[in-house]
């Protein structure tokens, strides 16, 4: 197409996922702490390198040499193939055996592509023999994964918790899709080169995590949006509903807020997460008051206080810090701002509680 290598169906879904990932920057720049976003926005960016890759490489025309060119276009697909299995341990909470993890799959992966491919390619000069090697072993790890992380996310799939969104049991089937056209797609590739076929068994399990995030992203609007009309029409004599769906996602969203310790972020504000959440302050806030019990700003402190407290318990070096340093630490502004928050919470001075600990 155009005088490249490139198939007409891998630029059709090169194109779609080039406006996914303008549009996934676009937002991530808006609210640069959303991590789940950026772990996304690098799935695809790393796809539509792998898809540039294969659909122009190898071409003789391109001065480069063609054994560059093919380690080039395998390489691209196995980095796609790892950050997608990184993307659904992290995005899922999966802890897989150690072998198994993120980490010694690069590793094991990177050296089977040396020996089984790189080497054997460069002294044989035998495109189909080097390859044949290396995509067994890589066929093997597919396998090996469809079965373990196909398993776990089966058992994602039935487990039935009221906290999760509609759209949680979309997601893991979306990443299963996405772990069953890696092995698809390799068994593609052993029985010839067919790049149409190929990048259209690659990018479906990608394909169909990009539309979950859309169908996810459409359904919060309308509900945000349904919530902002009853709180402009100021209605007195009616409570507030807000959307369950959208409640519980931010909910979940809090729930990961406090596991990742977000909250020791210095000068974090009601405002600053609502726009890293994409959402608005005034109802953040209602959940906050109405689910946690409290405003904002005292659950914070208090999620401080509780980590100072079992910091102060388990870590001999943290009981060597000044206060200065604690409440550093801590995301307090000041060692008196501190003190005001855990008097509040505790009803006993900071002094007094750290000389009876």
């Amino acid at each position: 197409m155009f005088g490249t290598q490139m198939h007409w169906i891998t630029f059709v879904i090169l194109i779609g996922q080039v406006l996914v990932l303008f549009a996934q920057l676009l937002f991530y720049l808006s609210r640069p702490n959303d991590r789940s976003r950026l772990r996304f926005l690098i799935l695809i960016a790393t796809f539509v390198l792998h898809n540039v890759l294969a659909g122009l490489l190898p071409d003789p025309n391109i001065p480069l040499s063609i054994f560059i060119q093919n380690i080039l276009t395998y390489g691209g697909g196995i980095v796609a193939a790892i950050y997608l299995i990184y993307y659904i341990y992290v995005e899922f909470r999966i802890f897989p055996f150690k072998f198994l993890r993120a980490k010694p799959l690069s590793y094991i992966m990177g050296v089977s592509f040396l020996v089984s491919f790189i080497i054997p390619y460069y002294f044989s000069e035998d495109l189909q023999f080097s390859k044949r090697i290396f995509l067994s072993i890589a066929l093997l790890l597919s396998l090996i994964f469809l079965v373990h992380l196909g398993s776990v996310l089966l058992q994602l799939f039935k487990k039935k918790e009221k906290k999760r969104s509609k759209y949680f049991k979309h997601r893991v089937i979306a990443g299963f899709l996405g772990l069953l056209s890696i092995t698809a797609m390799i068994i593609t590739v052993i029985l010839g080169d067919y790049q149409g076929v190929q990048q259209s068994i690659m990018n479906f399990g990608l394909t169909a995590i990009i539309t979950t995030h859309i169908l996810e992203f459409i359904t919060h609007r309308r509900e945000e949006a349904l919530v902002l009309k009853k709180l402009q029409e100021k209605e007195e004599s009616v409570q507030i509903q807000l959307a369950k769906e959208f409640v519980e996602d931010v909910l979940l969203k809090f729930e990961k807020f406090e596991q990742d310790k977000q909250y020791l972020v210095r000068k974090i504000t009601l405002f600053s997460l609502a726009k890293n959440w994409n959402t608005n302050s005034k109802y953040l806030s209602q959940i906050v008051n109405t689910r946690k019990g409290k405003s904002f700003t005292q659950y914070i402190n208090d999620l401080r206080i509780d980590h100072f407290k079992e910091r102060l318990r388990t870590d001999e070096k943290f009981r060597k810090y000044t206060l200065i340093a604690i409440a550093n630490e801590l995301g307090f502004s000041s060692p008196q701002v501190f003190a005001r928050a855990f008097y509040k919470k505790e009803q006993i001075k900071l002094n007094d509680y750290l000389k009876k600990n």
